[in-house]
């Protein structure tokens, strides 16, 4: 969940997100992760559902996902985040941080059920347990190269190898295939590199939490050589859209 303070290192030009970056006393503006990713592949299919169902439901549908994945992750950046030992005791706080949370936001009974529900799946099917020490949440990362771009990595661990993994949570109304996959892959390419540029830390491996509706969690495990093939498609991505879209910076 981004912390009021990184949200307003953001803002939306010609409704593309860019992140305002200082660097050895220079300001740049970088575009998002997830814009270049949204803006430089195929999202046909997507449209296609759109237009089925209509515009209206699809927005309904879509901002109710969007919600319930907020609490979930909130609750999850409480939970990982707390000094409290005892997990009953820590869970009581956490819940009555998310009751604070969720009147403070407007976020319906419903939305809040979902998210408590994929948070439990979480931690049910031991997720938790392969989280030795946490070195993060919420981290803003950027990069330089390509032209730039920056986003906020959800969670950097340790295990109980002391590898160094990068942590995305994601949500689902059901199981995913690996092809269904490729926007996240692309994603942790792109923090895997500027988490190293950043701290001098090159991460093991990354991992994708994913929650699903009425079903048990996936844990989908990313190797470092698959990374490093990730992180070179989506830098490809990245000039391409400097290429297409800097004139927006122009004024």
């Amino acid at each position: 969940m981004a912390t009021k303070e990184s949200l307003e290192l953001t803002e939306s030009i010609d409704n593309k997100r860019y992140y305002n970056i200082e660097k050895d006393g220079v300001l740049y503006k970088l575009p998002s992760v997830t814009t270049i990713i949204g803006a430089m592949t195929d999202h046909s299919s997507l449209d296609n559902w759109r237009k089925n169902i209509g515009e209206e439901e699809a927005n309904r549908i879509m901002t109710f996902s969007a919600n319930r994945g907020t609490c979930m992750h909130q609750k999850l950046e409480y939970w990982f985040t707390s000094d409290i030992e005892n997990k009953n005791d820590r869970l009581l706080d956490v819940n009555k941080k998310m009751s604070a949370f969720v009147q403070e936001n407007g976020y319906t009974t419903d939305e809040l059920k979902c998210g408590n529900e994929l948070f439990n799946s979480l931690m049910w099917c031991g997720f938790f347990e392969r989280v030795k020490d946490v070195v993060s949440m919420e981290d803003t990362l950027y990069s330089l190269t390509c032209g730039g771009y920056a986003g906020r990595c959800d969670f950097v661990m340790k295990n109980h190898a002391d590898e160094y993994v990068l942590v995305d949570f994601k949500t689902s109304k059901r199981k995913k295939r690996k092809e269904w996959l490729t926007g996240y892959y692309l994603q942790l390419g792109a923090y895997f590199v500027a988490y190293y540029q950043i701290f001098r830390i090159k991460v093991h491996h990354a991992e994708l939490w994913i929650a699903v509706e009425n079903d048990s969690p996936q844990l989908v495990y990313v190797e470092e050589s698959e990374l490093v093939q990730y992180a070179k498609n989506f830098l490809s991505l990245c000039k391409q859209y400097h290429q297409q879209y800097d004139h927006l910076l122009i004024k």
